[in-house]
């Protein structure tokens, strides 16, 4: 088990107690059967220091085991010896929570016993932290075998170690997974007599199906190949996501499949037959530059027998596709002698090279993965150098098949909607995958994997360089050419399902824009939501139908231009992110109305009370000069009565009366009836 990802020194430094130095403590060896033992920590000062807490165990874990004893805390978690309640002692990894695992690799071994694998019983996660558990071995790692059998070892015990390492490699990459950090302190010893050995350590192992091709530079640098220092791809920058500069994404050089396990093989045999590794004593520039353009040869200049020096030649060439793969060993393995394994010599090939990167290519499969690998040169290259590489592929080659394949692939992908600026995207993906049909699609250091897509999505939502880089992505169609990829097909489903949603988004802000609503623009926000909306078990639909429920008011709905938006039960994304513009309008569209219905009430009924006092008062002022003209009338009557009768006016009161109501005031009386 080991903590550190590289020595300080070759041969490495104990970085770590082996696991046979953790010995059983007194609370185990007392523990009644069926009882959890106390816990009893040899907690060191430097895993002390290293880790600042105390030992802990999610709940998970600490509801099932005790701590018996901790080993020095490592880059990516820390690591305790722990026993159950049946006495039985297991390994606990508990990784930081900055640290994913990788599920997918985990889940293929996890209660699958394979030779000369540890057996990983189980993993998960609780209380924010990822964990697993494995077998104990007790016997601690070759490193600790090297050392105390070495320095160099007898031929008999390194070809039983090379046999035990050959059959662990062959059942990991036949369930597709690579190591990519096989160096002697990840390979445990379970038992000395007879030997038998473990690898572990699966930190930075790559999934084939997954992830096949690229991925973080892993392992460790000097057992590492020559594409797994950095050489052969540009160093993208990560985006900085947490305040440790921690990032999902990291995608910076090329992966050979098995063959990169098969180098630290063979660095590993070197260094047994010999005592001493190749590159002991050298600072990692210098490993890299004798990686780089070294005589790989000088390697094993120190291995005097000529059947291991086959094995560790035909395992050390720098080319990948020159070198040893697991069928080769094991037939070495069979028959050292057989003169049918023949090793390739540097530069030896039957055809021209293609330089590209500064480095030449002899297959279409190599050339095809340092596209990938170099996304910037590559796009350099089809669009100035195409004539060349097309000679090269034609007349060296002799893959007449091919050209012809690449001139219908590129005019297919010229009648595709691509933006000017990002039609080379989709054409260098094209030749690509023509070239390296096997190879995970990379594309400007995004991995095509739904799984690493939806990761770079995340990413996106936080970091402005990663969602243009997305967009870009998007535009530029390239998710409907990665048939290469294992999820081509959905990745492509996706695609078309993101691009209806866009048109969707966009025919309705046009629609709302009619009816006056400012609806914004098609934005990379509205695009990179609009993509996650279309992911499996992806959370951004279901947001989006939540804030739909808010906003279809029942107001909304009775507004003809909302009903045409369709039934919200099936609406795509962008049908579901214009709605709440839509609803807001709507809503406004009915308060409007409802006012203007109110206002119009408001001033009839006015105009009706005023036509009703008008009238009112038309018949007060009549009944009032009725009510005149009859006193008038009456008082004319009975004075002129009276004064007919002879009868003698008295007083100045009753003659002023007779004035009024005489036939003077009778005319009075008429006109004021008339013109009051």
């Amino acid at each position: 088990m080991t903590m550190s990802d590289e020595p300080s020194s070759i041969p490495p430094t104990r970085a770590v107690r082996s696991q046979s130095e953790i010995a059983p403590t007194a609370a185990m060896r007392g523990s009644a059967p069926g009882e959890l033992p106390a816990t009893s920590l040899n907690y060191s000062p430097k895993s002390r220091a290293t880790s600042g807490r105390p030992p802990w165990l999610p709940a998970n874990l600490s509801a099932q085991f005790n701590i018996v004893d901790v080993f020095p805390v490592g880059a990516q978690a820390e690591i305790y010896l722990v026993v159950d309640a049946a006495g039985e002692r297991r390994v606990a990894k508990v990784y930081r929570p900055s640290t994913q695992i990788k599920e997918a690799i985990l889940g293929k071994v996890r209660g699958v016993q394979l030779p000369h694998v540890v057996k990983m019983y189980d993993f998960g996660h609780d209380d924010g932290h990822w964990w697993e558990t494995q077998e104990y071995a007790p016997h601690g790692t070759l490193r600790d075998l090297i050392g105390s059998d070495g320095p160099k070892m007898s031929p008999a015990l390194v070809r039983s170690i090379v046999t035990q390492i050959h059959e662990a490699l062959t059942a990991l990459h036949g369930l597709k997974i690579e190591h990519r950090d096989l160096k002697p302190e990840n390979v445990l010893v379970r038992s000395r007599e007879p030997l038998d050995l473990a690898l572990t350590d699966f930190g930075v192992s790559s999934d084939m199906q997954v992830s096949l091709l690229f991925s973080s530079v892993g392992g460790t640098a000097y057992y590492a190949p020559p594409e797994g220092q950095g050489t052969l791809a540009a160093t993208q920058p990560k985006p900085k996501v947490g305040s440790d500069g921690s990032s999902p994404m990291d995608l910076v050089t090329v992966v050979s499949r098995e063959r990169w396990d098969n180098w630290s093989l063979g660095m590993m045999t070197v260094e047994m037959l010999t005592g001493k590794h190749p590159f002991a004593g050298e600072d990692p520039g210098t490993v890299v530059s004798r990686l780089v353009s070294g005589n790989t040869d000088l390697l094993v200049s120190s291995v005097t027998d000529t059947n291991w020096r086959k094995l560790c030649r035909g395992l050390l060439r720098r080319d990948s596709t020159l070198r040893w793969g697991n069928e080769e060993v094991g037939l070495w393995l069979k028959n050292p002698n057989d003169t049918s394994l023949k090793v390739a010599e540097e530069g030896a090939h039957a055809t021209a090279g293609y330089s590209f990167s500064g480095r030449l290519h002899y297959s279409l499969q190599e050339l095809g993965e340092a596209f990938y690998g170099n996304w910037t040169a590559a796009r350099r290259t089809w669009k100035i150098d195409r004539n060349r590489l097309i000679s090269w592929i034609q007349n060296d080659l002799g893959q007449e098949v091919i050209v012809d394949a690449i001139e219908k692939a590129i005019a297919s992908v010229r009648k595709l909607n691509v933006p000017n600026g990002l039609r080379a995207d989709a054409e260098t993906l094209t030749i690509a995958t023509l070239l390296a049909p096997a190879a995970l699609p990379v594309v400007n250091g995004i991995e095509l994997s739904l799984k690493n897509i939806s990761a770079y999505v995340e990413l996106a939502k936080v970091d402005q360089t990663a969602k243009r880089k997305l967009v870009e992505l998007l535009q530029s169609q390239v998710l409907r050419i990665a048939k290469a990829s294992p999820d081509g097909v959905q990745l492509a489903s996706i695609a078309d399902a993101w691009e209806s949603a866009c048109r969707s988004y966009e025919q309705h802000r046009s629609e709302l824009g009619r009816h006056g609503v400012n609806a914004p623009d098609l934005s990379d926000d509205a695009r990179v939501t609009l993509f996650a909306a279309q992911l499996p078990d992806s959370s951004a639909l279901k947001v989006l139908r939540e804030r739909v429920l808010k906003a279809n008011s029942s107001d909304a709905r009775s507004v003809d231009w909302f009903a045409r938006m369709g039934p919200l039960k099936n609406a795509d994304a962008g049908t579901l992110m214009m709605i709440p513009y839509a609803a807001d309008a709507a809503e406004q569209s009915v308060l409007r109305e409802r006012e203007n219905r109110e206002r119009i009430a408001r001033e009839k009924m006015l105009e009706i009370s005023n036509r009703i006092y008008s009238l009112l008062f038309d018949l007060s002022k009549a009944l009032a000069g009725v009510f005149v003209v009859l006193a008038y009338s009456y008082f004319a009557f009975h004075h002129i009565t009276s004064y007919g009768g002879n009868r003698q006016i008295e007083g100045f009161g009753e003659w002023i009366i007779f004035m009024l109501c005489g036939p003077g005031g009778l005319l009075w009386a008429i006109l004021l009836a008339v013109f009051q």
